[in-house]
């Protein structure tokens, strides 16, 4: 049960590099995104939001394996 506790945790928490690559953007396109330094195009907007889906669902699957290992429906 650690073990998959830790995974769900650490999973929660996806780093910018990560979003960044998972978006096939770069890390400096994405800061500048986030701060307001520039506007995305709409197909980055879906592609950032297609990544943080992904995230979700995988979150989703983790959550569900801890309720199943804590013994709680």
């Amino acid at each position: 049960m650690t073990g998959a506790l830790h995974k769900a945790i650490e999973a929660a928490f996806l780093k910018q590099p990560e979003l960044a690559r998972a978006a096939g953007i770069s890390y400096h396109a994405l800061r500048q995104y986030r701060k307001g330094e520039r506007t995305p195009s709409p197909a980055i907007v879906k592609r950032i939001a297609k990544a943080l889906r992904e995230q979700g669902a995988k979150l989703g699957k983790l959550a569900a394996e801890l309720e199943r290992l804590s013994g709680e429906r």
